[in-house]
């Protein structure tokens, strides 16, 4: 079958532009934000949601202006200059405790000061500190020259050593002076925005930034991240055909149209909600182009297979978090019509290292637990959709049954329990 457009395969803007691949048309909203000269702007998602997308396309916006954005929603709304974009992706980095993390992020910010023509002279520094470094740049660049900031992952470099306090404080003093740096020069600064998965409180990282505009539960910007129905439908109805098609053969039956398509596709990548009034649905980008791509493999869970469900900050987090909650709290998770009742503290509490934990909410910030209804306030938190009902209990089971000996008496009978949907069986 051909296609108008193709699948994306990228998280570069202009990589999918030029090559004729769908981007799913963010740029209004993207436009609201980008307008706003304050800031620093934040958001929090679970991986493969398209936070890095965003992070390239406000890229392409401010160090090109226009020139890829034919035809799109913000092509007559932008009327801002270009700049001199400052991006630093997190989620690149080699973070394992072994690294030294402040020569690694002084250098790879080096890197990116020099790339984007800017004076670097460093040599005049006793001390290279990233901080330091921020400080000598601005001072020795035009203060007209204003910069944009894009910083994608932010918490990569702290999840990665949860379980080493001593490591964990002194990456977290790194970053918190850096970002202190950045809020001492922020009128040198036309735009700031940060990623990332994990939510640090502003006790510690972010305290630097007095205004941080948190877009995290933002109900106008809920659907940022991640596709709405109307959206799969708009830019994958042919390729939702084509799975139709495609199922048919494959099952040799009659029985999968568009209609019926959508619907699996819902049951199975859909029921994501991340604001404060649960008002916008999305799905998971990744699992929805990965099913378009291969329809014949059926409705398996992409977002599992890709590491998005295991991160190893949520592997070290649910060891500890096992010791702590009984099996009825464990069993309470695992329907997927299941909720807890939770507020926007407990979503989103300070963490200073694995000690200071709570389970339900890194299972939130990770994508296990989605926003199920609202009300003033408090949420009633639970697993979105049956692809990561799979990954939850999988991820259970992994922890649950560490030996060899007691997953073989224990995995088919939990198995059974699941598929049967009878939980009051697990005790």
């Amino acid at each position: 079958m051909e296609f108008t457009k193709l699948l994306p395969n990228s998280c570069d803007f202009r990589d999918l532009i030029d090559n004729n691949r769908i981007y799913v048309d963010k740029t209004a909203l993207i436009s609201q934000i980008s307008k706003d000269e304050k800031g620093p702007y934040f958001i929090s998602r679970p991986r493969r949601f398209g936070k890095s997308t965003l992070i390239n396309t406000l890229h392409e916006l401010f160090a090109h202006g226009l020139e890829k954005f034919k035809g799109l929603e913000i092509e007559p709304l932008w009327k801002d200059k270009t700049y001199k974009v400052l991006h630093l992706d997190f989620s690149s980095y080699n973070f394992s405790s072994e690294i030294n993390f402040n020569d690694y992020f002084y250098e790879d910010l080096k890197q990116e000061f020099l790339s984007i023509g800017l004076k670097v002279n460093d040599s005049t520094l006793d001390t290279k500190i990233p901080a330091l470094l921020v400080d000598n740049v601005l001072k020795n660049n035009p203060s007209d020259q204003k910069i944009v900031l894009l910083i994608d992952e932010y918490d990569t470099p702290l999840s990665a050593v949860l379980n080493n306090e001593k490591e964990f404080i002194a990456r977290r003093d790194i970053l918190h002076s850096f970002y202190s740096k950045v809020k001492q020069y922020q009128g040198r600064f036309r735009f700031i925005f940060i990623t990332g998965v994990t939510y640090y409180s502003h006790t510690s990282i972010f305290s630097a930034f007095n205004h941080l505009k948190d877009l995290t539960l933002s109900t106008k910007y809920g659907a940022l991240l991640g596709y709405t129905t109307e959206e799969l439908e708009k830019y994958f109805y042919e390729y939702i055909d084509n799975a139709a098609t495609v199922l048919n053969e494959e099952n040799d039956t009659d029985a999968y149209d568009h209609a019926m398509v959508v619907e699996e596709i819902q049951r199975n990548y859909d029921g994501y909600s991340f604001d404060r009034k649960c008002k916008a649905h999305v799905f998971n980008p990744w699992s929805i182009i990965n099913f378009l791509e291969s329809p014949e493999d059926g409705f398996i869970p992409y977002w599992v297979s890709s590491g998005g469900a295991t991160p190893t900050f949520l592997v070290n987090y649910l060891k500890q978090g096992l010791k702590k909650y009984n099996a009825d709290e464990l069993q309470s998770l695992l329907g997927i019509d299941s909720t807890v009742n939770k507020d926007t503290d407990s979503l989103y509490p300070s963490i200073e290292n694995i000690s200071n934990i709570d389970l339900f909410a890194i299972l939130y910030q990770a994508g296990y637990f989605c926003i199920k209804s609202a009300f003033d306030g408090y949420f009633k938190v639970g697993i979105p959709n049956l692809e990561v009902k799979k990954a939850y209990s999988n991820l259970l089971l992994n922890q649950l049954t560490r030996t060899q000996d007691t997953k073989l008496r224990f995995i088919e009978p939990f198995k059974e329990v699941l598929a049967s949907g009878n939980l009051d069986k697990i005790r």
